[in-house]
């Protein structure tokens, strides 16, 4: 499954956007990359633009 979510022009505020993803847990957006905690775990795993871009 794929989701493409186009927020446009929108103010990010400085911790960056949390999402509830039902069944996943929760996903963090912030200026420096992405970070997900996963339902009942304790650790969050994160990822940098950099990195990512390095990957694409």
């Amino acid at each position: 499954m794929k989701t493409t979510l186009n927020l446009g022009v929108v103010p990010t505020p400085k911790s960056g956007f949390n999402f509830t993803v039902d069944g996943l847990g929760e996903l963090k957006i912030t200026s420096s990359g992405l970070s997900l905690k996963a339902k009942g775990k304790s650790k969050e795993n994160k990822i940098t633009w950099q990195k990512i871009s390095i990957i694409a």
